[in-house]
């Protein structure tokens, strides 16, 4: 991993380990790998002797303007301060928990993430099941949410 100019940072992760959303899809479309790719990223990140990470963080305080920041953040109740010139802020993602189709209420109803995770972890033998529905864009595509997420789609095509 190159970084411009040779410059260090800090990597604040809210989180006990790196990697996100990430850490829960483990197929794509083209067949890529994505824990590897997760893994061998990790592994950069860490033995980069430029990036600081910091995790189970949480930040207090941004101050100060472009080229000259202060955060303010503790890790296990030690605060501490970091220097810098750029901030970028990776709030993350949830998927959401909707409540249409008895999702909560009927343990049948499940997630495309619940159910990629059922199928890693061999929680239930899934060629045993005689019919699975697929449905897209619950909770969206309503006043509230007009959107696309632009995953749920291709999360129901790859599911193996």
């Amino acid at each position: 991993m190159a970084w411009p100019a040779g410059l260090e940072c800090a990597l604040i992760e809210r989180e006990a380990e790196l990697g996100g959303n990430l850490r829960h899809i483990h197929y794509t479309l083209e067949g890529n790998d994505p824990q590897a790719f997760l893994h061998s990223t990790i592994q950069e990140v860490l033995a980069n002797p430029r990036i600081q990470v910091f995790t189970e963080a949480h930040v207090k305080n941004i101050s100060g303007y472009i080229g000259n920041f202060t955060t303010l953040f503790s890790v296990n109740g030690k605060e501490s301060e970091y220097e810098h010139g750029v901030v970028i802020v990776a709030v993350g993602g949830k998927e959401n928990a909707p409540n249409e189709y008895l999702y909560g209420q009927d343990p049948r109803v499940i997630t495309q993430r619940e159910l990629e995770g059922m199928i890693v972890n061999r929680e239930k033998d899934i060629k045993s099941l005689q019919r699975i529905a697929m449905i897209q864009c619950v909770g969206s595509r309503t006043p509230e949410r007009p959107y696309c997420s632009r995953i749920c789609c291709s999360l129901a095509v790859k599911t193996p």
